[in-house]
């Protein structure tokens, strides 16, 4: 086990996802010595995925690192959200830009692997280690030492697992667990279309029977989509030729959904699972924590998992900063995220299991209910990040 002399002022963060290089950047601003551990054996493996929303407030931290403008630039800026039925009726819609501007930031969404490109650029050579597959951590008072598949170990005074929805750490932490699934079927990619009914600043959720279907653009003339429906309609969904079972499924909803599910690769339309945990009682113990996906993991229908990985970063930097690298310092990382991040996990469960209902009346009040709690959702969004 390690000791004070030499281990001080080290934090390590195994996970090296958008969350774990955010709070490593934070954190190595603060002058923290950091080291970032993550089990795949290249960047790309890392950077595979749809897209992601990221939304104002986490824009502005990101200004204070240096680096707002170039993660903007790797996206599409986000002005308008609007929730609309599978006919292409409009439920409700708002000015998302204009709640940005607020807080003098922007709304950007964008592939997934180019977020993560700049985060990675930005770290320092060395903080960020390939190849480590955390098998799991040893702790005493004075430190800790996570061990590895090929048998090395690294020491430091505390430890963060951003591993992901299937930490290693948690199951260390808090037991194997099985996830919580919502009964929905999803698939989703990254494609280059050109659509009226698909601005360049517009993200669009529609709603059907048991159904829904989302798009946004991610620049550079790209498109991110993903659609999900309920389990037992989707069990016919092919693995090897999804489009096919998707525009049937999709395929009389308003434009531009079957022509954006057209235009699509074959090869890249995956599945996507829509599943969670409800929220823990604790995070961690002694001189170890989790954050991001490990800590609170949720299902997407609210698009706020990158968001939350990427607010821990910032959080646990600020207590880290404070009061150094310390089991002290994590508790307030924890005080100061649970709530709201449980917050964050049963309201996006309960969003998902929304797109299970199929009966008329049921979906009536569901528009209902969207035409006029949608914009209080995004700001109440915005209150739980803070």
């Amino acid at each position: 086990m390690p000791g004070a002399a030499d281990s001080a002022g080290k934090l390590l963060i195994v996970g090296g996802g958008i969350g774990g290089l955010t709070a490593a950047l934070a954190l190595h601003r603060s002058g923290v010595e950091v080291q970032v551990l993550e089990r795949a054996a290249t960047l790309e493996e890392i950077q595979v995925g749809s897209g992601i929303t990221v939304w104002a407030h986490q824009i502005a931290g990101f200004r204070d690192l240096g680096l707002a403008d170039e993660l903007l630039g790797a996206g599409a800026i986000v002005e308008r959200l609007e929730y609309r039925t599978s006919s292409g009726r409009l439920i409700g819609g708002w000015d998302v830009g204009e709640t940005a501007r607020e807080l003098d930031a922007k709304n950007v969404t964008a592939p997934r692997g180019s977020f993560h490109a700049v985060l990675a650029k930005a770290l320092p050579d060395g903080v960020l280690q390939l190849r480590r597959e955390c098998t799991g951590v040893e702790q005493n008072g004075d430190g800790v030492r996570a061990g590895f598949a090929d048998g090395s170990s690294v020491a430091g005074d505390v430890l963060v697992g951003f591993d992901g929805f299937d930490s290693a750490i948690r199951a260390q932490l808090l037991g194997e667990e099985a996830p919580r699934v919502v009964g929905l079927a999803s698939w989703n990619t990254i494609v280059e279309f050109q659509h009226p009914g698909a601005p360049q600043h517009l993200q669009a959720l529609l709603f059907g029977a048991g159904a829904r279907f989302l798009y946004v653009p991610v620049g550079n003339g790209q498109f991110a989509w993903i659609a999900a429906m309920r389990s037992e309609d989707g069990e016919s969904i092919s693995e090897d030729q999804p489009k096919r079972d998707l525009l049937e499924r999709f395929g009389d909803w308003a434009p531009p959904v079957a022509e954006m599910i057209e235009a699509s690769p074959e090869s890249q339309v995956r599945p996507v699972l829509a599943r969670d945990r409800p929220p823990a009682e604790r995070w961690g113990e002694g001189r170890v924590t989790l954050a991001g996906d490990a800590a609170h993991p949720m299902t997407f229908f609210l698009g706020q998992g990158g968001c939350q990985a990427i607010q821990d970063g910032f959080a646990l930097a600020r207590a880290i900063s404070e009061r150094g690298p310390t089991a002290e310092a994590l508790r307030a990382f924890e005080a100061d995220r649970m709530e709201k991040t449980a917050w964050i996990v049963q309201t996006s469960n309960r969003m998902a299991r929304s797109v299970r209902l199929k009966s008329p009346p049921a979906l009536a009040i569901r528009s209902l209910v969207m035409r006029f709690a949608g914009p209080r959702l995004y700001r109440a969004l915005l209150a739980h990040v803070r």
